[in-house]
């Protein structure tokens, strides 16, 4: 373990540390492909809440996620997990996944027999 809230793995087949994927991004940040603040190359990152499932969290309280990394050994080909980071995240409101009311644009011909959608009942 690194620090308290990050634990990092070798490979448990051969117990290198040679990684596949973050060798491609050190070498692709040395020839200036992608810029210094890409820190960690990963086969596949996945987050995974820990939270009460009897308590809703409401905008503005903390919750923790688990974020697990994994990638390719380069020395036996083995997928495992190198890295996972406990990470305290603060709840919010993504207003651009709510709903929006159904208008119907003036443009589009109405039909007739739907009441307050144009023809004899308007």
């Amino acid at each position: 373990m690194i620090e308290e809230n990050k634990w990092e793995f070798k490979c448990p087949k051969c117990g290198a540390d040679s990684r596949l994927v973050q060798a491609v991004v050190d070498r692709d940040k040395a020839e200036g492909r992608i810029g210094d603040d890409v820190l960690d190359g990963a086969l596949h990152i996945q987050e995974f809440p820990i939270a009460d499932n009897m308590k809703q969290p409401k905008p503005g309280d903390k919750v923790s996620a688990l974020l697990v990394f994994s990638d390719i050994c380069q020395d036996c080909g083995t997928i495992y997990i190198h890295k996972v980071i406990r990470d305290i995240r603060k709840v919010s409101v993504d207003v651009s996944k709510l709903m929006r009311p159904n208008i119907i644009p003036p443009q589009i011909q109405r039909h007739p027999n739907f009441p307050g959608f144009g023809g004899r009942g308007n």
